[in-house]
């Protein structure tokens, strides 16, 4: 079945039903036990790293089958974003970094650019590192409260249903944030893509 993409912006995009809600509730129970803190207050993750390639993993194996079964999901998760994103943008594009997020209440994410940066006197700069990135947010649940991505030059606050994928360049156009979390814990699959030289 093709699933539409919605266009909520220029730029910013919105694909319902990437994935069931069944599948998204089955990967928060299977990863949300092996959580470790990150450096970020009220932020815990799992599943983390950079410059994915097959036939390399998300993570190892354990003695647990749907923990196990949850890096197959992710892997292949991972890949079929990365075909979206290079299809959407017409160039072809790799897994930059990766990361499962668990957001707890008290968790927000301040207003930033993805690929460049203001400095002190306000002018912005480009991320060499990560110029012409790609960010996709696919969203494992909904039922908490605040937590909303925001992109004020745009005038969208987004809170989709659980299986939902958003992503976009994340250009000096965009800057975004995520509101503080207030009551429940938000879950996502945290990916960037960066376009193949």
């Amino acid at each position: 079945m093709k699933k539409n993409i919605e266009e909520l912006a220029e730029g910013i995009f919105l694909v319902k039903e990437y994935i069931s809600k069944d599948t998204a509730k089955f990967l928060i129970d299977a990863v949300s036990p092996h959580l470790i803190e990150t450096p970020r207050e009220y932020i815990y993750g799992d599943l983390m790293g950079e410059n994915l390639s097959p036939p390399d993993s998300v993570g190892t194996y354990k003695n647990i089958t749907d923990y196990n079964v949850s890096i197959d999901v992710y892997n292949g998760l991972l890949s079929s974003i990365n075909t979206l994103v290079s299809e959407k943008f017409q160039s072809l594009h790799k897994v930059k970094s990766y990361f499962f997020s668990c957001m707890e209440p008290g968790a927000m994410n301040e207003m930033h650019m993805d690929n460049h940066h203001k400095d002190e006197n306000g002018e912005i700069h480009v991320r060499t590192k990560y110029i012409s990135n790609k960010s996709g947010l696919l969203y494992l649940n909904n039922d908490y409260e605040g937590g909303e991505l925001v992109f004020p030059e745009q005038g969208l606050s987004i809170k989709p249903e659980a299986g939902s994928l958003i992503f976009f360049e994340g250009d000096y156009k965009k800057p975004h944030g995520v509101n503080k979390v207030i009551s429940g814990t938000r879950y996502n699959l945290v990916t960037f893509y960066e376009p193949v030289n």
